[in-house]
This record gives C-alpha cells, sequence and structure tokens, in this order.
C-alpha cells in the first residue's frame, strides 16, 4: 500500500507520538509498503529525507500556541502527497487535522485518524478563541474519518471525540518487543556511583508539566527513613520537547531537588538508545507520575516491564491500562505524594510479587499485534485486500 502519515512533530523530536509515529512508519515499511510522512519542520531540519525506508517532508511551523502548531503550507503539500497515497492515516492533535481529514475524504482516500490525546492550551488566548477552533477542527477530523484509532476505549469516553465512539477503535500502541529486554550489566550503576544494595526508583520521558514528577520528588522526600539506600533517577529530555525549551521543567525540578536537600536524586538528561535497556533493567522499580489527559497511555511504562522492571503509575484513564491488564506493578492516585510513596514502599517490600513475565507483556502488548491490525485497517476498502 502507499500510506501517508501526517503528524505534527516527527523524529527527531522526543513524545509519545513522535516514536509512536516512527515505529508505525518504520514496521509497515519493513512489510513493504511505501510510507510518506508529512509533518512540521523544526529547528532547520531538511525539508526531504529518508530514513529507514521512510520518506519524510517537513512544512515550515509558522504559528505555535504552546504545543500547537499551525502551518498554511501544510495543506498545500498535503494535496501534492494526497494524490499519491492509497491511505491517509492523521497523527493528531494539531490544529490543521480536521482540514486535512475533510479533503482527503473528498478526494475518496480511506482516511483513519489516530487521535492520541487532549491537547492542553495555554496563553491568554486559548481558552477562547484558540481551544474552540482547535475542538472544531478535532470534530471535523472525527467526522471524515472512516475509524478512529485510541489507546483505550476507556480515554476516549472522556475525550474530545466522544461522541463518535462507534467509530473508535482500540488499538495498543507499538511497543518494541525485540528492542527492550533485560540484560546483565553493571555499566549504567558504575557511571552513576550506584550501589548493588541500593534501591533505584527511575522515570523516563520528557521533563514537562504533565508528567507529575514534582509528586515523584515529594514522594521520595517522604520515603527518607523508610528506605535506608534509595536513589531516585530521572531521564529525560528536557530540550528537544513539544512546545521547545518553555516546556521543559528541568530547571524546577532541580530546584525543588535541591530545596528539599534531596541529594539522592540523578537527572542524566537524555541517555543513548544503546542505554535504554541497561537503565530499565539497573531500576527496582518504574514510576510514571502523570497528571492530566496528555498523557493517555504512557508506553515507557511496558517498555520497563519488558526489562523485567515493575512500574508504578497515576490511575488515570489510559495510562492505567497496562498494570490492570498484567498487574505487573501498582496505581496510586494521581498529585498525591504520600500516595506514590506507599506503592513504592509496597513494591520495596514485595518486588518479587510483581515482577513481569515477558511472554505475557509480549502477548498484551507486542508490536506484531499492532501492525497487523493497522495493516489490515488500512488494506480494508482498498485495492490490496
Amino acid at each position: 500500500m502507499r500510506i501517508l502519515i501526517v503528524c505534527p512533530y516527527y523524529f527527531p523530536y522526543t513524545s509519545g507520538m513522535t516514536v509512536y509515529a516512527q515505529r508505525l512508519a518504520e514496521g509497515l515499511a519493513k512489510r513493504g509498503h511505501q510510507l510518506k510522512i508529512l509533518t512540521h519542520n523544526h529547528n532547520h531540519l531538511p525539508e526531504h529525507e529518508k530514513i529507514n525506508g521512510v520518506e519524510i517532508f517537513r512544512v515550515p511551523a509558522m504559528i505555535k500556541f504552546g504545543r500547537g502548531i499551525f502551518s498554511p503550507w501544510m495543506a498545500e503539500k498535503f494535496l501534492k502527497l494526497m494524490d499519491w497515497a492509497e491511505v491517509v492515516n492523521i497523527h493528531a492533535p494539531f490544529f490543521e487535522c480536521g482540514l486535512l481529514a475533510r479533503l482527503a475524504k473528498k478526494r475518496g482516500k480511506k482516511v483513519f485518524f489516530t487521535y492520541h490525546c487532549d491537547m492542553i492550551l495555554t496563553g491568554v488566548l486559548s481558552p477562547l478563541l484558540v481551544d474552540k477552533l482547535h475542538k472544531i477542527s478535532i470534530n471535523n477530523a472525527a467526522k471524515y474519518s472512516d475509524a478512529i484509532i485510541m489507546n483505550s476505549l476507556e480515554y476516549a469516553k472522556g475525550s474530545y471525540v466522544k461522541n463518535f465512539l462507534h467509530k473508535v477503535m482500540s488499538i495498543t500502541p507499538p511497543l518494541d518487543d525485540k528492542k527492550f529486554k533485560r540484560i546483565k550489566s553493571n555499566r549504567f550503576r558504575r557511571k552513576y556511583s550506584i550501589g548493588k544494595k541500593d534501591f533505584i526508583v527511575g522515570f523516563l520521558g520528557r521533563l514537562t508539566s504533565e508528567k507529575g514528577l514534582k509528586t515523584l520528588i515529594y514522594a521520595a522526600k517522604f520515603l527518607e527513613g523508610k528506605i535506608e539506600r534509595l536513589k531516585i533517577i530521572i531521564v529525560g529530555e528536557g530540550v528537544l520537547v513539544a512546545g521547545g525549551r518553555s516546556e521543559s521543567e528541568m530547571p524546577k525540578l532541580k530546584n525543588l531537588a535541591e530545596t528539599l536537600g534531596m541529594q539522592n536524586i540523578i537527572f542524566p538528561g537524555k541517555i543513548p538508545d544503546k542505554e535504554l535497556n541497561d537503565f530499565f533493567s539497573s531500576i527496582d522499580v518504574f514510576v510514571l507520575p502523570s497528571v492530566n489527559r496528555l498523557e493517555s497511555f504512557g508506553m515507557v511504562q511496558v517498555e520497563a516491564m519488558l526489562c523485567g522492571t515493575p512500574a508504578v503509575v497515576s490511575d488515570i484513564p489510559g495510562v492505567s491500562k497496562a498494570i490492570k491488564k498484567t498487574g505487573f506493578g501498582l496505581l496510586f492516585e494521581p498529585n498525591n505524594p504520600n500516595a506514590l510513596a506507599d506503592k513504592i514502599f509496597e513494591i520495596f517490600k514485595n518486588k518479587k510479587k510483581y515482577i513481569p513475565v515477558r511472554k505475557k507483556i509480549i502477548k498484551n502488548f507486542g508490536i506484531k499485534n499492532t501492525l497487523d491490525t493497522y495493516e489490515k485497517l488500512f488494506m480494508k476498502g482498498t485495492t490490496h485486500k
């Protein structure tokens, strides 16, 4: 098939959406399909390049509203690429998604709308004009799509597309179970002077407000005296994040840790991909303390599980799905440091009870299932039967 994927951000930017879109595109390309990506350009990246079998086209991002982006060139480029495509897959939220879905539908294209999460806009105008226009765009994208793909029905029921539940399909995000696996290595611990008897709580992701990392830092403070050799490792991107440097929480988090006198909190920054398995295998528990609807699943928690590490995550729609389905960790009330501290302490006392079983993780969340489902969905109604 000839598949056009449209998304506001793409590699090398780091977010759940960019990782999702890249794994999906490259996974389908490996299966022999032709993939083109249309996205916004940031920091003077190439307008056109090919990476791992996927053609990438970038148009200038003209106006930004926090993480929201608008570009008048997006629709122009989309019209040129759309005639080539048999299938259009729009990944949102972003402002042009409704217009693009309508244009594709009018040309008789199969349109599939992968809706990642509700966008929370910032700024003086966002609660009024910008937020209203954004919701209209999402509504139109849902209206003109043949199907809406979401991480969970639980999240969909409270989202901006709740009036289109009859179109919603729950498809697990593309989790790279071949890439993530437990390894025996002490390199990560040696690099950051972590002792063999230290109990390590880890986080990995963008250091932005929706991740709720202040809750983790306060929870660590509550655990002083309960877990003698506790260390907190907060790994993450603080520069190339959606919305830019202003979205980064790294300075605030470091300042909070210093104010609380928490010398056992380490901020390695972003680590290379080759060190991810070492990181996940080195920690005792992974924590995802997300606080709002900008998080709709949290792929990173399952990546930790694939490396044999249990997780403690916020009990919010979508994010709680992996724990509820596998039992390889615990849920806690979001924005509640005491509750998080209690769950971390429970893992500390009874870690063996929550150790993930790799086969069960792959059965429920393996990337093959995701690619198979997308492939069948895209093929339905096209000339490729």
